[in-house]
This record gives C-alpha cells, structure tokens and sequence, in this order.
C-alpha cells in the first residue's frame, strides 16, 4: 500500500495529476479541496455563511456530519462564489483541524483491491499524511493557471471573466499560503514538478517515474 501526497495552488495541474495516478496505479483518489467546497456550499444553503458566527462551529459540524463523499463530486461544488468562501472556511482552524481524521481514516480503510490511496490538496504531504511514501508540490505560472480555471469555469456555462478568475486566484494564493494554520507550502521533501510548459501525458509520465509501484 502506498500513499502519494499531490499539494499545490489551484489550477496547477495537481487534481488531474491525482486522478491520473489513481487509473494507472489502481489508487483511490481524494479530492481534499471538494470537503472544503462541501462544507463552503453547505452553509451557504443552510444561510450560514458568516463565519465569525457564535455557532459558525456547530455549523460546521452539522455540515460534516451530513457529508456524503458521494456527493462532493456534485457540480455546484465547483462554482466560483463557492470556491471563495471555501476559501475563507479553511483558513479557521477548527475546521482543518475538525477534517484530518476524515482524510487519514481513509488511509486505514484502503479496499483490498486497491493499491494505496493519491489525495491531493494543499497541506497533503506537510499535516495530513507527512509519511506519505511520495510527495508532489506543483506549481504552474499565474496567468496558465488562470486560463485553465477560466476555461473549466465557461465550460461549465460560469460567466466569469479572466480577470475576475485571475484575481480570485491571486486572493486563493494569498489566503492559502499566509494562513497561520496548514499554510500552503511544499514539504521539505517534496518532488517539485513545474506544469506550465507540460502536457497532462507528460506530468503524469514525469510523476510515475518517481513513484516505486
């Protein structure tokens, strides 16, 4: 069994990269920003979405406790007004710190069937899973990063421009890695691996090579 940690900004590549490795090296694979985004979403529709509240944290609980991993794969997860106030969500500590043993039970309940287990997110290899066999840190130029967001968003029929997606993203950047909890980072052993200029078949050729399976 192993464990592959993928951490980086969003857009970088990491959530394709993941969910590649998972197909080809009979992984499961955990989108860990989608929990955020479930969390973000559901307070949202509960008018929850103050999180300076009294009860913010016992709304974050009633959240997680109706948490279906089935649905973080739902659409609505993926709009732009849930993606910045998941933002802001994952900056308080008590729900990171409400979240880890979600994600490391999962490493403890592997099918047999499976190989190990590929999550990607921004603090994989530095708080969840230090140990994990194989770290990625990935990292790809602003702007591609933001015409690759901007191209998924108007995909999906987002009316977003590429500058409101440009400064979203610089907001992310500064909000991850400035937080004083599980700040973005790459682990001091991670594999760097730069997707700017790379084709998907090439990061996920560059990243196999590194992994022992």
């Amino acid at each position: 069994m192993i464990i592959v940690a993928i951490d980086g900004p969003a857009a970088s590549g990491k959530g394709t990269l993941a969910k590649r490795l998972a197909n080809e090296l009979n992984l499961i694979h955990l989108d860990t920003g989608k929990l955020y985004r479930y969390i973000a979403w559901h307070l949202q529709q509960h008018q929850h979405d103050d999180i300076v509240a009294n009860a913010f944290e016992q709304y974050v609980q009633n959240a997680i406790d109706d948490m279906d991993l089935s649905a973080l794969g739902d659409e609505a997860l993926l709009r732009e007004e849930v993606g910045k106030f998941a933002s802001k969500v994952s900056a308080v500590p008590f729900v990171r710190q409400q979240l880890v043993p979600l994600q490391r039970n999962l490493a403890k309940n592997i099918p047999a069937d499976k190989d190990g287990l590929v999550l990607d997110g921004r603090d994989i290899g530095t708080v969840i899973f230090p140990d994990a066999d194989y770290k990625f840190f990935l990292t790809a130029d602003p702007d591609i990063r933001a015409q690759r967001r901007h191209q998924e968003l108007q995909a999906k029929g987002d009316a977003v421009t590429l500058q409101e997606v440009s400064d979203a993203l610089q907001l992310r950047d500064d909000n991850d890695s400035k937080r004083a909890l599980a700040p973005l980072k790459p682990a001091n052993d991670a594999i760097h691996l730069d997707s700017t200029d790379l084709s998907i078949d090439e990061m996920v050729k560059q990243a196999k090579n590194c992994v022992k399976h």
